[in-house]
């Protein structure tokens, strides 16, 4: 085994990791770059990867009131994403477009140029997104090339990081830009709380290589860093809180699968866990969320963003 972002053959076992039905899998950490990935993944995986469970509802992933919540954080980050594009004349593909929520907060700022690519194309995509078939990087060609790509907590997902970059750089204009948020290895939960840690999410997060290697690789494949940021007042504190909740509690990610439209308590025991769950919850998320503020300002809060242009 070679590690998938520097390719040194200096891995080490780091924990194994049980997922939500209690399967366990093997992660190891590059000993050169610090990137943790899984032992392997292929074809029988991905179905059990990515059950119907983990979409959540056909309409909404999460449950009401917590919807509502989800998406004010797409709205909050279509507009932030505006701010990275000149006007509405502007062609932008969304990476593992879910649903195409996304894309949809982005169409009512005034963007019309709009592609959506995942595994699967949504039941009800709205017409004024154009869909791109197929499992990134191995899409169909496209015939254009896009001002701004954007990888929402995708990138993590997709086999061969160095393949997936150069097939961002064909699809980028010059002077173009890609927009990557991930979980952030070398965040103090992650240090703190290992293989109970949400954002390992085993098994369909592959890989999860730090900053510093992020922008070596894409400064190697001839993308300059523009701006990067450490600070989600929704995914760092809930990282905290239900890290510390795996480390208590039977079920891993019990609150957040329970969150899901579809999430369903199995027994009695789980739903005296859930009541617990959602106390700690409110207790513990006024001290997660100031303590995000301070890690963040020193790039060791629980997720990153990182901007990039094409020379």
């Amino acid at each position: 085994m070679s590690c998938v972002a520097c390719g040194s053959s200096n891995i080490t076992l780091a924990y194994k990791a049980r997922d939500i039905h209690e399967k366990s899998f093997t992660h190891f950490r590059c000993q050169s770059c610090n990137t943790v990935q899984i032992e392997h993944f292929d074809s029988a995986l991905l179905a059990y990867a990515y059950d119907t469970g983990y979409y959540g509802g056909t309409d909404t992933k999460f449950k009401w009131p917590f919807s509502t919540l989800f998406d004010l954080g797409k709205k909050l980050a279509a507009k932030h994403t505006a701010t990275l594009i000149n006007d509405s004349e502007t062609d932008i593909l969304d990476i593992g477009c879910g649903k195409g929520d996304f894309l949809e907060k982005l169409h009512g700022l005034g963007h019309s140029r709009l592609w959506g690519n995942d595994i699967e194309k949504p039941q009800q995509l709205p017409a004024y997104i154009h869909w791109l078939p197929g499992s990134f990087p191995d899409i169909q060609e496209v015939g254009q090339q896009f001002d701004l790509i954007t990888l929402t907590h995708v990138f993590e997902h997709l086999q061969e990081p160095v393949k997936v970059i150069s097939k961002l750089n064909d699809l980028l204009k010059p002077n173009g830009r890609i927009l990557l948020s991930q979980p952030n290895i070398d965040s103090l939960q992650a240090e703190k709380y290992q293989n109970f840690w949400l954002h390992l999410d085993p098994p369909r997060h592959l890989h999860l290589i730090p900053p510093a290697q992020l922008k070596k690789m894409f400064a190697e494949a001839g993308f300059q860093l523009e701006s990067e940021k450490y600070d989600s007042p929704l995914y760092n504190p809930f990282g905290y809180l239900q890290s510390w909740l795996n480390k208590r509690i039977t079920q891993r990610d019990l609150l957040y699968e329970f969150l899901k439209k579809g999430g369903r308590i199995k027994n009695l025991k789980g739903f005296f866990q859930l009541i617990f769950s959602f106390l700690f919850a409110g207790l513990s998320f006024p001290f997660y969320f100031l303590l995000d503020r301070s890690e963040s300002k020193k790039g060791k809060s629980g997720t990153m963003e990182l901007v990039f242009r094409k020379k």
